[in-house]
């Protein structure tokens, strides 16, 4: 635990549970599945969205354009990438061959939440 974190959970007491998760090692001879991931609907590219490999403890999140890289893949498997980003239906994406071309991936929003009033009308009174 960093001098800051300990000062606040000291002054305020607020517990902070800090973990750290080592960065994938990128072994010789391994490969990368990079990609971008846009909206279906404007084209906008999505941040934050969650990139899993599936049969694999690994996942990363896109960064603020949309980006993500995945290493530290072995050249001659395939792979299943997970994709999951709130107010959208998860997504598999299968036959991926790392060290190709940039995956690009297209989110559909859900209709339902796409649909639904923000602000709700409430009775008069």
């Amino acid at each position: 635990m960093n001098i800051p974190v300990l000062i606040l959970s000291v002054l305020f007491g607020i517990q902070v549970n800090v973990t750290t998760k080592a960065p994938l090692k990128e072994e010789k001879g391994s490969r990368v599945i990079s990609g971008c991931i846009v909206d279906s609907s404007t084209g906008e590219q999505l941040a934050g969205v969650k990139v899993m490999v599936k049969g694999l403890e690994v996942s990363v999140y896109t960064d603020f354009d949309g980006h993500f890289e995945i290493p530290g893949l072995q050249p001659a498997s395939t792979y299943s990438l997970e994709i999951e980003l709130i107010s959208y239906p998860k997504k598999v994406i299968t036959n991926i061959s790392p060290g190709t071309v940039p995956v690009s991936i297209k989110l559909r929003g859900n209709k339902a939440s796409a649909n639904s009033s923000t602000n709700p009308v409430l009775p008069a009174v």
